[in-house]
Protein backbone atom coordinates (compact mmCIF):
# COMPACT_ATOMS: atom_id res chain seq x y z
CA UNK A 1 0.00 0.00 0.00
CA UNK A 2 1.58 3.16 -1.22
CA UNK A 3 1.50 6.07 1.26
CA UNK A 4 0.74 9.70 -0.45
CA UNK A 5 2.24 12.97 1.38
CA UNK A 6 -1.05 14.78 2.70
CA UNK A 7 -0.58 18.47 0.36
CA UNK A 8 0.16 21.35 2.67
CA UNK A 9 -2.52 24.01 2.58
CA UNK A 10 -2.65 26.33 0.37
CA UNK A 11 -1.53 29.64 3.09
CA UNK A 12 1.11 27.40 4.27
CA UNK A 13 2.40 27.02 1.03
CA UNK A 14 2.48 30.88 0.42
CA UNK A 15 3.98 31.77 3.86
CA UNK A 16 6.96 28.96 3.54
CA UNK A 17 7.81 30.46 0.00
CA UNK A 18 7.48 33.58 1.19
CA UNK A 19 10.09 33.03 4.04
CA UNK A 20 12.16 31.01 1.31
CA UNK A 21 12.26 33.86 -0.97
CA UNK A 22 12.37 36.81 0.75
CA UNK A 23 13.58 36.04 4.66
CA UNK A 24 15.87 33.30 4.03
CA UNK A 25 18.36 35.00 1.80
CA UNK A 26 18.39 38.35 4.58
CA UNK A 27 19.13 35.82 7.54
CA UNK A 28 22.12 34.38 5.05
CA UNK A 29 23.69 37.46 4.14
CA UNK A 30 23.17 38.94 8.21
CA UNK A 31 25.27 35.75 9.26
CA UNK A 32 27.64 36.15 6.64
CA UNK A 33 28.26 39.64 6.96
CA UNK A 34 28.84 39.00 11.49
CA UNK A 35 30.89 36.29 10.39
CA UNK A 36 33.42 38.82 7.54
CA UNK A 37 33.26 41.34 10.17
CA UNK A 38 34.34 39.92 13.01
CA UNK A 39 37.02 38.27 10.92
CA UNK A 40 38.16 41.30 9.31
CA UNK A 41 38.70 42.79 13.54
CA UNK A 42 36.37 45.87 12.43
CA UNK A 43 33.33 46.53 13.66
CA UNK A 44 31.05 43.94 14.24
CA UNK A 45 27.76 44.55 12.31
CA UNK A 46 25.34 46.53 13.57
CA UNK A 47 27.40 48.01 16.31
CA UNK A 48 27.97 52.37 16.62
CA UNK A 49 30.37 53.71 14.46
CA UNK A 50 31.57 57.01 13.93
CA UNK A 51 34.52 59.06 12.06
CA UNK A 52 36.29 62.16 11.22
CA UNK A 53 35.94 63.93 7.97
CA UNK A 54 37.96 66.57 6.49
CA UNK A 55 35.85 70.04 4.89
CA UNK A 56 36.95 69.97 1.05
CA UNK A 57 38.56 73.00 -0.25
CA UNK A 58 35.69 74.12 -2.85
CA UNK A 59 38.47 74.30 -5.35
CA UNK A 60 40.55 76.52 -3.68
CA UNK A 61 44.17 75.58 -2.76
CA UNK A 62 45.06 74.69 1.17
CA UNK A 63 47.86 76.63 1.07
CA UNK A 64 45.92 79.61 -0.67
CA UNK A 65 43.38 79.54 2.19
CA UNK A 66 46.03 80.07 4.70
CA UNK A 67 47.16 82.66 2.74
CA UNK A 68 44.48 84.47 2.79
CA UNK A 69 43.57 84.07 6.35
CA UNK A 70 47.11 85.75 6.52
CA UNK A 71 46.59 88.17 4.13
CA UNK A 72 43.17 89.75 5.47
CA UNK A 73 41.26 88.56 2.04
CA UNK A 74 38.67 86.04 3.35
CA UNK A 75 35.24 86.42 2.94
CA UNK A 76 33.70 88.03 5.88
CA UNK A 77 31.77 85.81 8.48
CA UNK A 78 28.15 86.94 9.25
CA UNK A 79 26.93 87.16 12.49
CA UNK A 80 23.87 84.49 11.58
CA UNK A 81 23.70 81.64 9.40
CA UNK A 82 20.55 80.78 7.35
CA UNK A 83 20.01 77.11 8.20
CA UNK A 84 17.57 75.28 5.88
CA UNK A 85 16.77 71.31 6.73
CA UNK A 86 14.79 69.13 5.21
CA UNK A 87 13.61 65.54 6.47
CA UNK A 88 12.13 63.04 3.85
CA UNK A 89 10.95 59.46 3.80
CA UNK A 90 11.30 58.34 0.30
CA UNK A 91 9.04 54.82 0.50
CA UNK A 92 11.89 53.32 -1.23
CA UNK A 93 10.95 55.17 -4.20
CA UNK A 94 13.04 57.42 -6.19
CA UNK A 95 12.13 61.48 -6.26
CA UNK A 96 11.45 63.52 -9.66
CA UNK A 97 13.90 66.11 -10.48
CA UNK A 98 10.95 68.58 -9.82
CA UNK A 99 10.31 67.42 -6.42
CA UNK A 100 13.80 67.88 -5.36
CA UNK A 101 13.86 71.47 -7.10
CA UNK A 102 10.50 72.08 -5.60
CA UNK A 103 11.88 71.01 -2.51
CA UNK A 104 14.98 72.95 -2.38
CA UNK A 105 12.72 76.06 -3.44
CA UNK A 106 10.39 75.40 -0.47
CA UNK A 107 13.80 75.27 1.81
CA UNK A 108 15.11 78.57 0.23
CA UNK A 109 18.18 76.78 -0.52
CA UNK A 110 19.29 79.82 -2.70
CA UNK A 111 19.81 82.22 0.23
CA UNK A 112 20.81 79.56 2.98
CA UNK A 113 24.34 79.04 4.19
CA UNK A 114 24.07 75.70 5.25
CA UNK A 115 21.57 73.28 3.93
CA UNK A 116 20.86 69.85 6.10
CA UNK A 117 18.96 66.89 4.28
CA UNK A 118 17.84 63.82 6.34
CA UNK A 119 16.06 61.06 3.74
CA UNK A 120 14.61 57.97 5.35
CA UNK A 121 13.71 54.28 3.38
CA UNK A 122 15.11 55.57 0.37
CA UNK A 123 16.27 51.60 0.24
CA UNK A 124 15.23 48.73 1.33
CA UNK A 125 16.73 46.33 3.71
CA UNK A 126 18.39 44.04 1.24
CA UNK A 127 21.50 42.92 1.01
CA UNK A 128 23.70 44.75 -1.39
CA UNK A 129 27.55 44.87 -2.01
CA UNK A 130 27.62 47.82 -3.68
CA UNK A 131 25.69 51.01 -3.74
CA UNK A 132 22.26 51.12 -4.98
CA UNK A 133 20.42 52.44 -8.05
CA UNK A 134 18.01 54.55 -5.55
CA UNK A 135 21.12 56.23 -3.71
CA UNK A 136 23.11 56.63 -6.84
CA UNK A 137 20.31 58.77 -8.08
CA UNK A 138 19.79 60.67 -5.05
CA UNK A 139 22.74 61.37 -4.91
CA UNK A 140 22.82 62.95 -8.42
CA UNK A 141 19.84 64.71 -8.26
CA UNK A 142 21.21 66.23 -4.30
CA UNK A 143 24.38 67.33 -6.24
CA UNK A 144 22.47 68.86 -9.58
CA UNK A 145 19.85 70.80 -7.23
CA UNK A 146 21.44 71.49 -4.18
CA UNK A 147 24.81 71.32 -5.50
CA UNK A 148 24.50 74.73 -8.27
CA UNK A 149 25.06 77.04 -4.73
CA UNK A 150 26.36 74.51 -2.28
CA UNK A 151 29.15 72.28 -1.86
CA UNK A 152 28.50 68.66 -0.41
CA UNK A 153 30.59 68.16 2.64
CA UNK A 154 29.31 64.78 3.40
CA UNK A 155 27.08 61.80 2.63
CA UNK A 156 26.75 59.89 6.03
CA UNK A 157 24.43 56.34 5.52
CA UNK A 158 22.45 54.36 7.27
CA UNK A 159 20.53 51.23 5.98
CA UNK A 160 17.64 53.20 4.12
CA UNK A 161 18.58 56.47 5.71
CA UNK A 162 21.16 59.30 4.40
CA UNK A 163 21.85 62.51 5.81
CA UNK A 164 23.79 65.35 3.60
CA UNK A 165 25.35 68.30 4.53
CA UNK A 166 26.17 71.22 2.27
CA UNK A 167 27.72 74.66 2.46
CA UNK A 168 28.26 77.47 0.62
CA UNK A 169 32.07 77.72 -0.91
CA UNK A 170 32.48 81.35 0.87
CA UNK A 171 31.83 79.46 4.30
CA UNK A 172 34.33 76.39 3.45
CA UNK A 173 37.39 78.26 4.96
CA UNK A 174 35.69 78.61 8.15
CA UNK A 175 34.64 74.47 8.83
CA UNK A 176 35.94 72.88 10.58
CA UNK A 177 36.52 68.51 10.17
CA UNK A 178 32.80 66.99 10.51
CA UNK A 179 32.34 63.87 13.04
CA UNK A 180 30.39 61.63 11.77
CA UNK A 181 28.74 58.66 13.27
CA UNK A 182 25.65 55.95 12.86
CA UNK A 183 23.79 54.53 15.39
CA UNK A 184 21.35 51.63 14.55
CA UNK A 185 18.67 51.02 16.12
CA UNK A 186 16.07 48.30 14.44
CA UNK A 187 15.55 44.47 16.14
CA UNK A 188 17.96 44.02 18.84
CA UNK A 189 20.13 47.28 18.31
CA UNK A 190 21.59 45.47 15.03
CA UNK A 191 19.35 46.15 11.99
CA UNK A 192 19.86 49.09 10.04
CA UNK A 193 16.02 50.03 9.64
CA UNK A 194 15.91 52.27 12.21
CA UNK A 195 18.41 54.41 13.99
CA UNK A 196 20.29 57.95 13.62
CA UNK A 197 23.01 59.61 12.28
CA UNK A 198 24.79 62.57 13.38
CA UNK A 199 27.44 65.27 12.04
CA UNK A 200 29.11 67.47 14.17
CA UNK A 201 31.37 70.31 13.48
CA UNK A 202 32.65 73.79 14.20
CA UNK A 203 32.29 77.43 12.53
CA UNK A 204 34.97 79.60 12.93
CA UNK A 205 36.26 77.89 16.06
CA UNK A 206 33.43 79.24 18.01
CA UNK A 207 30.08 77.65 17.18
CA UNK A 208 29.61 73.87 17.41
CA UNK A 209 26.45 72.49 15.02
CA UNK A 210 25.26 69.06 15.30
CA UNK A 211 22.57 67.75 13.32
CA UNK A 212 21.02 64.45 14.07
CA UNK A 213 18.74 62.19 11.09
CA UNK A 214 16.59 60.22 12.89
CA UNK A 215 13.86 57.01 11.80
CA UNK A 216 12.48 55.62 14.95
CA UNK A 217 10.42 52.68 15.98
CA UNK A 218 6.76 52.87 13.69
CA UNK A 219 2.92 51.76 14.58
CA UNK A 220 1.54 53.67 17.29
CA UNK A 221 1.37 51.87 20.06
CA UNK A 222 5.31 51.55 20.19
CA UNK A 223 5.23 55.06 21.60
CA UNK A 224 8.22 53.92 24.32
CA UNK A 225 9.99 52.26 21.63
CA UNK A 226 9.98 55.46 20.25
CA UNK A 227 11.41 57.02 23.29
CA UNK A 228 13.73 54.45 23.40
CA UNK A 229 15.37 54.96 20.03
CA UNK A 230 15.55 58.81 21.11
CA UNK A 231 17.65 57.66 24.33
CA UNK A 232 19.81 55.04 22.45
CA UNK A 233 20.49 57.50 19.73
CA UNK A 234 21.39 60.27 21.64
CA UNK A 235 23.20 58.24 24.60
CA UNK A 236 25.41 56.95 21.38
CA UNK A 237 26.36 60.19 20.01
CA UNK A 238 27.36 61.67 23.32
CA UNK A 239 29.50 58.55 23.55
CA UNK A 240 31.24 58.57 20.05
CA UNK A 241 31.58 61.79 19.86
CA UNK A 242 32.50 63.14 23.03
CA UNK A 243 35.60 63.83 22.63
CA UNK A 244 34.75 66.81 20.40
CA UNK A 245 32.67 68.50 22.83
CA UNK A 246 34.01 71.68 24.85
CA UNK A 247 34.92 71.89 28.35
CA UNK A 248 35.91 69.29 30.92
CA UNK A 249 34.20 66.33 29.27
CA UNK A 250 35.79 66.82 26.02
CA UNK A 251 39.09 67.25 27.10
CA UNK A 252 38.43 63.79 29.27
CA UNK A 253 37.29 62.12 26.64
CA UNK A 254 40.22 63.10 24.42
CA UNK A 255 42.72 61.92 27.02
CA UNK A 256 40.83 58.45 27.07
CA UNK A 257 40.45 58.37 23.53
CA UNK A 258 44.34 59.05 22.58
CA UNK A 259 45.39 56.08 25.27
CA UNK A 260 43.24 53.93 23.38
CA UNK A 261 44.54 51.55 19.83
CA UNK A 262 43.77 53.68 16.56
CA UNK A 263 40.58 51.98 14.73
CA UNK A 264 38.47 53.03 12.11
CA UNK A 265 35.44 53.50 15.16
CA UNK A 266 35.30 53.68 18.84
CA UNK A 267 34.19 51.97 21.01
CA UNK A 268 30.44 51.50 22.39
CA UNK A 269 31.79 52.72 25.76
CA UNK A 270 33.99 55.25 26.50
CA UNK A 271 36.08 55.67 29.34
CA UNK A 272 34.69 58.88 29.90
CA UNK A 273 31.13 58.98 28.86
CA UNK A 274 29.44 62.35 29.74
CA UNK A 275 26.05 62.25 31.13
CA UNK A 276 22.68 62.13 29.01
CA UNK A 277 22.57 65.89 29.69
CA UNK A 278 25.85 67.22 28.49
CA UNK A 279 24.87 66.66 24.41
CA UNK A 280 22.35 69.31 24.98
CA UNK A 281 23.84 71.80 27.35
CA UNK A 282 27.63 71.31 25.50
CA UNK A 283 26.23 71.62 21.90
CA UNK A 284 25.83 75.10 20.65
CA UNK A 285 23.37 74.88 17.85
CA UNK A 286 21.36 71.30 17.95
CA UNK A 287 19.17 70.18 15.16
CA UNK A 288 17.11 66.52 15.46
CA UNK A 289 15.01 65.80 12.02
CA UNK A 290 13.89 62.63 10.75
CA UNK A 291 10.72 59.98 10.41
CA UNK A 292 10.03 60.31 14.26
CA UNK A 293 6.82 57.96 13.65
CA UNK A 294 4.88 59.61 16.59
CA UNK A 295 1.43 59.24 15.65
CA UNK A 296 -2.28 60.83 17.30
CA UNK A 297 -3.82 59.42 19.87
CA UNK A 298 -7.46 59.30 17.72
CA UNK A 299 -8.75 56.67 15.51
CA UNK A 300 -9.23 57.55 12.10
CA UNK A 301 -12.58 58.55 11.79
CA UNK A 302 -12.02 61.36 14.52
CA UNK A 303 -8.92 62.47 12.96
CA UNK A 304 -10.77 62.91 8.91
CA UNK A 305 -13.08 65.15 10.45
CA UNK A 306 -11.97 68.25 10.98
CA UNK A 307 -9.27 67.73 8.01
CA UNK A 308 -12.95 67.41 5.92
CA UNK A 309 -13.73 70.65 7.81
CA UNK A 310 -10.42 72.18 6.80
CA UNK A 311 -10.96 71.16 2.73
CA UNK A 312 -14.83 72.08 2.89
CA UNK A 313 -13.82 75.84 4.40
CA UNK A 314 -15.85 75.20 7.32
CA UNK A 315 -13.24 75.28 9.63
CA UNK A 316 -9.96 77.16 9.34
CA UNK A 317 -6.74 75.00 8.93
CA UNK A 318 -4.80 76.91 12.06
CA UNK A 319 -7.79 75.77 13.99
CA UNK A 320 -7.79 71.90 13.04
CA UNK A 321 -4.22 71.54 13.37
CA UNK A 322 -4.60 72.97 16.90
CA UNK A 323 -7.27 70.62 18.15
CA UNK A 324 -5.46 67.42 16.63
CA UNK A 325 -2.16 68.34 18.10
CA UNK A 326 -3.66 67.97 21.96
CA UNK A 327 -3.51 63.87 20.71
CA UNK A 328 0.08 64.61 18.96
CA UNK A 329 2.04 61.77 21.06
CA UNK A 330 5.25 63.77 20.40
CA UNK A 331 3.98 66.82 22.49
CA UNK A 332 2.29 64.58 24.82
CA UNK A 333 5.65 62.76 25.43
CA UNK A 334 7.81 66.20 25.23
CA UNK A 335 5.45 68.59 27.22
CA UNK A 336 3.25 66.89 29.36
CA UNK A 337 5.15 64.27 30.69
CA UNK A 338 8.99 65.29 29.79
CA UNK A 339 10.19 61.72 29.27
CA UNK A 340 11.93 62.91 25.64
CA UNK A 341 13.50 65.86 24.14
CA UNK A 342 14.82 67.38 27.46
CA UNK A 343 15.60 70.88 26.43
CA UNK A 344 14.69 70.86 22.75
CA UNK A 345 11.94 73.06 21.15
CA UNK A 346 9.73 72.97 17.81
CA UNK A 347 8.20 75.76 16.41
CA UNK A 348 4.01 75.49 15.82
CA UNK A 349 2.84 73.54 13.36
CA UNK A 350 0.64 75.04 10.61
CA UNK A 351 0.57 72.47 7.84
CA UNK A 352 -1.48 69.10 7.30
CA UNK A 353 -0.18 65.49 8.64
CA UNK A 354 2.80 64.43 6.52
CA UNK A 355 1.94 60.83 6.53
CA UNK A 356 -0.03 58.55 5.22
CA UNK A 357 -0.70 59.73 1.84
CA UNK A 358 -1.30 57.39 -1.35
CA UNK A 359 1.47 57.44 -3.65
CA UNK A 360 1.55 60.25 -6.24
CA UNK A 361 -1.96 61.80 -4.37
CA UNK A 362 -3.22 63.69 -2.31
CA UNK A 363 -5.75 61.41 -0.32
CA UNK A 364 -4.99 60.12 3.14
CA UNK A 365 -4.48 55.91 2.81
CA UNK A 366 -7.14 54.48 1.25
CA UNK A 367 -5.41 50.90 1.32
CA UNK A 368 -7.41 48.02 3.30
CA UNK A 369 -4.63 49.13 6.33
CA UNK A 370 -6.05 52.60 6.42
CA UNK A 371 -3.58 54.30 8.74
CA UNK A 372 -4.25 57.09 10.00
CA UNK A 373 -3.15 60.81 9.15
CA UNK A 374 -0.32 61.63 11.50
CA UNK A 375 2.46 64.44 12.13
CA UNK A 376 5.38 61.98 11.62
CA UNK A 377 8.09 63.81 10.37
CA UNK A 378 9.26 66.59 12.56
CA UNK A 379 12.40 69.11 12.90
CA UNK A 380 13.14 70.03 16.86
CA UNK A 381 16.29 72.33 17.76
CA UNK A 382 17.76 73.12 20.90
CA UNK A 383 16.51 75.80 23.03
CA UNK A 384 18.83 79.06 23.16
CA UNK A 385 16.45 81.76 25.10
CA UNK A 386 15.01 82.51 21.68
CA UNK A 387 18.10 83.26 20.09
CA UNK A 388 17.61 80.67 17.19
CA UNK A 389 14.84 82.01 15.34
CA UNK A 390 12.64 79.72 12.97
CA UNK A 391 11.53 81.81 10.05
CA UNK A 392 9.74 78.34 8.31
CA UNK A 393 8.55 75.26 9.16
CA UNK A 394 6.22 73.78 6.84
CA UNK A 395 5.41 70.47 4.75
CA UNK A 396 5.40 70.35 1.01
CA UNK A 397 2.12 69.57 -0.28
CA UNK A 398 3.38 69.01 -4.23
CA UNK A 399 6.31 66.60 -3.71
CA UNK A 400 3.64 63.45 -3.82
CA UNK A 401 5.67 60.86 -5.15
CA UNK A 402 6.11 59.37 -1.57
CA UNK A 403 3.69 58.57 1.20
CA UNK A 404 4.98 60.93 3.25
CA UNK A 405 4.78 64.32 2.80
CA UNK A 406 8.62 66.30 2.56
CA UNK A 407 9.23 68.66 5.78
CA UNK A 408 11.31 71.96 5.44
CA UNK A 409 12.73 74.23 8.10
CA UNK A 410 14.89 77.56 7.36
CA UNK A 411 16.74 78.59 11.25
CA UNK A 412 18.80 81.96 11.42
CA UNK A 413 21.19 80.82 13.77
CA UNK A 414 23.62 83.13 15.53
CA UNK A 415 26.78 82.59 15.67
CA UNK A 416 28.69 82.81 19.45
CA UNK A 417 30.88 85.56 19.83
CA UNK A 418 34.42 85.35 21.06
CA UNK A 419 38.03 85.98 19.92
CA UNK A 420 40.69 83.57 18.44
CA UNK A 421 41.99 82.61 15.16
CA UNK A 422 39.33 81.75 12.33
CA UNK A 423 39.84 78.04 11.71
CA UNK A 424 40.32 77.39 8.24
CA UNK A 425 39.27 73.74 6.61
CA UNK A 426 41.70 71.44 8.93
CA UNK A 427 43.23 74.08 10.35
CA UNK A 428 44.50 74.21 14.18
CA UNK A 429 42.64 75.94 16.81
CA UNK A 430 45.66 77.47 19.47
CA UNK A 431 45.31 79.03 22.71
CA UNK A 432 47.25 81.64 21.62
CA UNK A 433 45.65 83.43 19.15
CA UNK A 434 44.11 86.54 18.86
CA UNK A 435 41.59 88.85 17.46
CA UNK A 436 43.72 90.29 14.98
CA UNK A 437 44.16 86.91 13.09
CA UNK A 438 40.23 87.29 12.14
CA UNK A 439 39.41 88.61 8.81
CA UNK A 440 38.50 92.58 8.87
CA UNK A 441 34.67 93.37 10.02
CA UNK A 442 34.14 89.61 11.51
CA UNK A 443 30.59 89.59 12.09
CA UNK A 444 29.69 91.86 9.16
CA UNK A 445 29.36 91.95 5.93
CA UNK A 446 31.98 94.32 3.71
CA UNK A 447 32.95 95.30 0.18
CA UNK A 448 35.93 96.73 -1.12
CA UNK A 449 35.91 101.13 -1.56
CA UNK A 450 37.62 102.25 -4.60
CA UNK A 451 40.21 103.52 -2.21
CA UNK A 452 40.93 100.31 -0.74
CA UNK A 453 39.31 100.56 2.04
CA UNK A 454 36.57 98.82 2.94
CA UNK A 455 32.80 99.41 4.49
CA UNK A 456 29.64 97.82 5.38
CA UNK A 457 27.40 96.45 2.84
CA UNK A 458 24.63 98.03 2.11
CA UNK A 459 20.89 96.63 1.15
CA UNK A 460 20.85 94.68 -2.19
CA UNK A 461 24.80 94.32 -2.18
CA UNK A 462 25.44 90.68 -0.36
CA UNK A 463 26.15 89.14 -3.88
CA UNK A 464 28.90 91.40 -4.81
CA UNK A 465 30.92 90.40 -1.64
CA UNK A 466 31.11 86.36 -3.26
CA UNK A 467 32.23 87.88 -6.87
CA UNK A 468 34.48 89.85 -5.16
CA UNK A 469 36.28 86.86 -3.41
CA UNK A 470 35.70 84.99 -6.88
CA UNK A 471 37.66 87.63 -8.96
CA UNK A 472 40.50 87.98 -6.53
CA UNK A 473 41.13 84.17 -6.72
CA UNK A 474 40.53 84.16 -10.18
CA UNK A 475 43.53 86.85 -10.63
CA UNK A 476 45.48 84.48 -8.14
CA UNK A 477 45.27 81.90 -10.46
CA UNK A 478 46.30 84.04 -13.58
CA UNK A 479 49.00 85.26 -11.64
CA UNK A 480 50.31 82.07 -10.61
CA UNK A 481 50.16 80.72 -14.40
CA UNK A 482 52.39 83.79 -15.45
CA UNK A 483 54.89 82.77 -13.19
CA UNK A 484 54.53 79.53 -13.79
CA UNK A 485 55.02 79.97 -17.56
CA UNK A 486 57.97 82.05 -16.79
CA UNK A 487 59.77 79.36 -14.78
CA UNK A 488 59.57 76.52 -17.02
CA UNK A 489 60.65 73.94 -16.84
CA UNK A 490 62.84 74.58 -13.59
CA UNK A 491 59.77 74.87 -11.32
CA UNK A 492 59.26 71.14 -9.91
CA UNK A 493 55.76 69.46 -8.49
CA UNK A 494 55.92 70.24 -4.86
CA UNK A 495 56.43 74.33 -5.53
CA UNK A 496 52.76 74.02 -7.49
CA UNK A 497 51.21 75.37 -4.73
CA UNK A 498 49.48 72.30 -3.88
CA UNK A 499 50.31 70.10 -0.32
CA UNK A 500 51.80 67.03 -0.15
CA UNK A 501 50.05 63.98 1.50
CA UNK A 502 51.96 64.30 5.13
CA UNK A 503 50.87 68.23 4.86
CA UNK A 504 47.18 67.60 4.27
CA UNK A 505 47.41 64.37 6.70
CA UNK A 506 49.01 66.87 9.63
CA UNK A 507 45.70 69.61 8.87
CA UNK A 508 43.26 67.08 8.75
CA UNK A 509 44.77 65.90 12.76
CA UNK A 510 43.64 68.87 14.35
CA UNK A 511 41.89 69.02 17.93
CA UNK A 512 38.37 69.42 17.44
Amino acid sequence: MSIRARPAPPGMASSLKFVLRHVLPFILAFACSILKTNASGSAPWGASTARTLSVPSGGVKKSRIHRMNEEKKLPPLPSNLTVSIVTWNMAEKSPSLSDVALVARSAEVHRSDLCVVGAQELENLKPRRHEGSRSREWRRLLLHVFGRTHMLLCLTKLGGMQLAVLAKRPLLPYLSPLHVCEVPCGVGNLLHNKGGQAVLFRVATHTSFLFINAHLAAHAHRVEDRNGDVDRVMTEVQSLLAFSLPGREGRRARASKESLPLSSSFPEQQPHQPPPSVLVKKVDRFFFLGDLNYRLELPREDIEVPLRRVKNAKVSLEEAVARLLEYDQLSIERLEKRRVFEGMVESPVHFLPTFKFNKGRDRYDTSPKKRAPAWTDRILFKACEGRVRCEKYNSVGGARHSDHRPVVGVFVVPLEGGKGAVGSAGGREGKGTTAQNSPPGYGEKVIPNEGGKEREVEEGEEELVEEWVEEEEEEEEEEEKVGEEEEGEEETDDDSGYESEDEEEDDTDSDF
